[in-house]
């Protein structure tokens, strides 16, 4: 049994549950300004809402070979 991982995955969790609820505020508000900059961008500059079909030049394998 990974004895070190389990630890380190507790120890992180703890430390998450003790921040303040201002953490917790910030973090929601830097997600919600990173969420509509990353959207807005897509939707600007989306190929496919301009009508074009991008076809790649490499389409993946099956993974095979």
């Amino acid at each position: 049994m990974p004895l070190f991982p389990i630890l380190g995955i507790i120890s992180c969790l703890a430390m998450i549950l003790g921040l303040g609820w201002e953490n917790w505020a910030r973090l929601g508000g830097w997600l919600a300004i990173g969420f509509i900059i990353y959207f807005g961008y897509s939707v600007k500059h989306s190929k496919l809402s301009k009508g074009q079909v991008v076809i790649p030049k490499d389409p993946p394998g099956d993974g095979l070979h």
